[in-house]
């Protein structure tokens, strides 16, 4: 019985063994330096941090932007000042506060439909907008 079955192509010569590969047995404390080691470099490239804090702040604006275009395209009749508040809030803190902008009027349900549809059509996930209701 053969110890290797050697399988060859012309562009990949593979060797399968018929033998069990050795496993070694590694130390937690190996283990945890090894992940530290191959993650190390990515918690330490500086691109990485500003990409994520470059499309914060491109989020904001885009919502800044939706805001008051939403504002000047709705009637604003039926627009509580805490819900205009909250939203000016939210973007004043450079869309990073956790701000419950509840829409409870028609036209405040309208303005966040508008908000949304416009805020997942560049690319933001629903979490990032600012829209919650307390339960009462």
């Amino acid at each position: 019985m053969p110890s290797a079955i050697a399988l060859k192509s012309k562009q990949n010569p593979v060797i399968l063994s018929a033998k069990p590969a050795r496993r070694r047995m590694t130390s937690p404390s190996g283990t945890i330096l090894l992940s530290v080691l191959i993650f190390l470099p990515f918690t330490l490239v500086p691109g990485a941090t500003f990409a994520q804090s470059d499309w914060g702040r491109q989020k904001c604006e885009l919502y800044e932007n939706a805001w008051a275009r939403a504002l000047s395209s709705t009637p604003n009749t039926d627009i509580n000042d805490s819900f205009r508040a909250a939203n000016e809030t939210f973007i004043a803190s450079g869309c990073t506060e956790k701000i419950a902008a509840c829409p409870r009027s028609s036209d405040e349900r309208e303005l966040a439909n508008m908000l949304t549809i416009a805020m997942l059509n560049e690319g933001a996930a629903s979490t990032f907008l600012p829209f919650a209701c307390d339960d009462e």
